[in-house]
């Protein structure tokens, strides 16, 4: 065994609780915010940094829209998991389990394995937790322009975000308002077993009055860790 000086394994927290689901509302024909995208918030403690692993069902559009620690100790997650959208591109949304990753404190027990930083004592790795993240599969979806492939697994769950959003405004007369503006996010597709694909989604939209057209589009990598799910918590 290799272990790095510099390493630290994370090890799983246990699962997020569902706090809310929240679906698509607003009308399309007027201003802002017009319609907007449902969401889902999940919420648990802890006192350390987290990972948000997600699990991926077949026909989901999956992911994570933000992290963030309103108070200290409580971490409150975002997440979208969505199906079956209406006319104009908004999907319904599912509830979707979600799992939080962190760094271990303590030894779980007496004893098992257990690896100590030899500068400051703290634990590297502990062997002893249950459900270490062990990654199976990695691909980055703006990259892997056909999607990404991962081995067959009993339960598929990812970890990061494909890197793409667009804002678009386009000429289109309605009442006082000029221009119709639409913000697009992607998320992750599992379209089969061993295939998962980065799909579009609409995220707002609405009419602005406005003068000029105007097309704004972010991109980058969009890493995705896979990890085998079956066992979690």
């Amino acid at each position: 065994m290799v272990v790095s000086s510099e390493g630290r394994l994370p090890y799983c927290i246990g699962k997020a609780a569902l706090h809310s689901i929240v679906q698509p509302a607003g009308r399309v024909p007027s201003a802002e915010p017009g319609r907007v995208a449902g969401y889902s918030i999940y919420r648990i403690l802890h006192t350390g940094p987290i990972l948000v692993a997600f699990d991926m069902p077949i026909g989901r559009h999956v992911g994570i829209n933000r992290v963030t620690s309103p108070n200290p100790g409580v971490w409150e997650i975002e997440a979208y998991c969505g199906g079956n959208p209406d006319e104009y591109g908004f999907d319904t949304q599912y509830p979707v389990d979600i799992w939080i990753f962190g760094f271990s404190k303590s030894r779980a027990s007496p004893l098992g394995l257990v690896l100590h930083d030899e500068n400051d004592g703290s634990i590297s790795a502990d062997f002893t937790q249950d459900s270490p993240l062990f990654p199976r599969a990695f691909g980055d979806g703006f990259a892997a322009k056909n999607g990404i492939s991962i081995p067959e697994m009993r339960r598929p769950v990812g970890i990061g975000m494909p890197g793409y959003a667009a804002i678009l405004n386009t000429r289109e007369r309605w009442s006082i308002y000029t221009m119709l503006h639409i913000e697009i996010f992607s998320y992750w597709h599992r379209v089969s077993e061993t295939l998962i694909k980065v799909g579009n989604k609409t995220a707002i939209r609405c009419m602005l009055d406005m003068e000029e057209d105007s097309k704004s589009i972010f991109d980058g990598p969009g890493p995705l860790f896979i990890i085998e799910g079956a066992n979690l918590p």
